[in-house]
Order: structure tokens, then C-alpha cells, then sequence
């Protein structure tokens, strides 16, 4: 399997710390964008976060995260089979989301394909980090590839 590593952000050390055997593609506080090309070079991945204000509360603190794909690939078509994703707030408190596709949906990226979706979660702090990956099966090959 291939994955896209990326950097920890100061609010992730720790996590980075524990988990060095697991490369992270998008690790950054919220509000931010993080874009990823696949260590293959087929697949481009985009997040960025923002805060919804309207669902939020003084205890509940909304935020969306709007994900890309593109397939980079003259060749190759990919299939996103999961996500995992680590969400954290400022106090440490950690939210894993992890399973098959994403929104519901398995989407198939042939060449020059893109696929969009939009998420949310709450925090009970301004402030957090998301980290995770996605998996992607190539078409022509059972390889997996994370990305």
C-alpha cells in the first residue's frame, strides 16, 4: 500500500510521537488548507477546514471540511475505498471517523476524474487539529494506495 505523508503540526507532536509508523496525510489546526499528491504521483488530495458559526454554541464549536480528489493519472483509475480521520480539540480530547468511502459513497476516479464531498464535526474548543488518509484501490492492480 501507498501512503502520503505529511508533516505533524505543534498541536500533533505528541500524536506524531505515538504513531510514527503511520505516515499522516493532512495534519494541520483548523481553519487551514492542506493539499497532498500521492507518493505514486496519481492522486491529488485537498482539505480545508473552516468554522460554521451558525451551528455553533458556547459549548459546541462547528466545523466543515471540504475534501478534492483529482486523478493525476494519464493511465490509472482509482477507487476510494475508506477514510480514517483523527480529530482533535485543544483540550486532547480525540474523535476517530473511520470506515468504507466517504459521504456514504465509493466514488471512481478514472484519469482526470475530480470528486468533491463536504463533511462536519463539533469540537468543545475553538481550536483542533484533523489528521488522516484515504484508501484507494488502483482499478488495473488489488495494490492499495493511501493517500
Amino acid at each position: 500500500a501507498y501512503r502520503a505523508a505529511a508533516p505533524a503540526g505543534d498541536a500533533f507532536a505528541a500524536l506524531a510521537a505515538l504513531n510514527r509508523r503511520r505516515d499522516v496525510l493532512a495534519t494541520h489546526a483548523f481553519e487551514t488548507a492542506s493539499t497532498r499528491v500521492s507518493p505514486c504521483g496519481d492522486l491529488l488530495v485537498r482539505v480545508r477546514t473552516s468554522p460554521v458559526p451558525q451551528l455553533s454554541s458556547r459549548r459546541q464549536h462547528a466545523f466543515s471540511y471540504h475534501v478534492f480528489f483529482k486523478n493525476l493519472s494519464d493511465a490509472n483509475s482509482y477507487k476510494l475505498t475508506r477514510r480514517h480521520w483523527r480529530i482533535r480539540d485543544a483540550d486532547g480530547n480525540d474523535e476517530v471517523v473511520s470506515g468504507a468511502g466517504v459521504v456514504g459513497c465509493r466514488p471512481l476516479l478514472r484519469p482526470g476524474d475530480t470528486y468533491t464531498y463536504t463533511s462536519s464535526t463539533a469540537l468543545e474548543t475553538y481550536h483542533g487539529s484533523l489528521a488522516g488518509f484515504f484508501t484507494f484501490r488502483r482499478i488495473a492492480s488489488p495494490d492499495d494506495l493511501e493517500a
